[in-house]
């Protein structure tokens, strides 16, 4: 089941394995993931479509791999939509000037 989590940001939950969340999320194209870091790891595949994150681009089947010492943002491709297979043990922070004030309501 598909979960809103913003604008054209879905994610379906698939598993807990031991502390971590393994997670789908399905991104619409052109679409901008606000910036943010992570309280401890996330690892995330590329299934399909790409994302510019800072000078990088990642495309199917590379891995992006974050944590407390990782700012970052993602520029989705205009091309099509991103699928990622993601497994995060910590939740996620945003770090934007007014978005961080959503942080102790979001679940992520």
């Amino acid at each position: 089941m598909w979960n809103w989590i913003g604008p054209g940001i879905r994610e379906a939950n698939l598993a807990q394995l031991n502390d971590f969340q393994v997670s789908l999320f399905r991104i619409r194209a052109g679409t901008t993931v606000p910036a943010h870091t992570h309280a401890r790891q996330e690892f995330t595949l590329l299934l399909e479509g790409g994302f510019t994150e800072g000078d990088t681009h990642f495309g199917k089947g590379d891995v992006s791999l974050a944590d407390d010492t990782v700012t970052h943002s993602h520029l989705i491709d205009r091309a099509g939509p991103c699928l990622c297979l993601t497994a995060r043990n910590g939740r996620m922070k945003l770090t934007g000037p007014f978005l961080q004030l959503l942080n102790p309501v979001i679940r992520l």
